[in-house]
């Protein structure tokens, strides 16, 4: 054997200690994830239950969703996720399966067992929305959530639809500046319908002057010139 095929027969002894180095530290890495402490485990397993449990609940699945927070308020009371499990029940109470009473018991779970999770807010407002618009036995609210459901699913002609059924089916109830609201806002936003989102909000404006949605939309009437002399009373 000449030397260069002596030399071709061996491994370069630079290679030779990278690859040693990435096996052992690939064997470091095992022997570390095998010694997880239960702290670690605790939240791996609580991460994935709750992705899980979040999927399900945007694909509307909410009985399923529902058993996955279950779990993770049960078994890991502590892991990070577990303030956004028990919100995350809260609205799939609310939102999916119309379950008002539940939905405001998990609200305020979340108040008064993570009184510092930045979830905290969203939780009294939800509360306080249930409660002021919770008239008709809970009836408009259901409306108001299913055309909710629409529009995120970009079917806007069916939220309106629904929308417009708290108008007529429920008169004057609390609902019905929200609704009329967010007919307009629809129209304006997604629809292209300027000029119907305008009459719209001149409704809302004449007939709840004092409300915060008629509040936030008059400026958008001045801009274009739309007076309605029961905002300035």
């Amino acid at each position: 054997m000449n030397e260069q095929e002596h030399k071709k027969g061996i491994i370069n002894p630079f290679l030779a200690k990278a690859l040693i180095a990435f096996a052992t530290l690939n064997l470091i890495v095992f022997a570390l994830i095998l010694q997880l402490n239960p702290e670690d485990k605790a939240l791996q397993y609580s991460e994935k239950m709750f992705n899980m449990a979040l999927q399900l609940q945007k694909e509307g699945r909410g009985d399923m969703a529902l058993k996955y927070y279950d779990k993770i308020i049960e078994k890991y009371p502590k892991s990070i996720f577990t303030d956004r499990a028990v919100f995350n029940t809260a609205e799939v109470d609310l939102r999916l399966q119309y379950q008002f009473d539940e939905a405001v018991k998990y609200y305020k779970k979340v108040i008064d067992e993570y009184p510092t999770s930045y979830l905290v807010p969203k939780a009294k407002l939800n509360i306080d929305f249930i409660q002021n618009h919770r008239d008709f036995d809970g009836k408009t609210l259901v409306l108001f959530y299913q055309a909710s459901a629409y529009k995120r699913a970009k079917e806007y002609d069916k939220a309106i639809e629904t929308l417009n059924m708290i108008l007529t089916e429920y008169p004057d109830s609390n609902m019905e500046p929200v609704a009329i609201y967010w007919i307009g806002k629809i129209q304006d936003d997604f629809l292209g319908k300027t000029d119907e989102a305008y009459k719209t909000y001149r409704k809302l404006c004449q007939k709840y002057p004092g409300f915060k949605e008629a509040k936030e939309v008059y400026p958008i009437l001045q801009q274009v010139g739309i007076e309605v002399p029961e905002m300035n009373k």
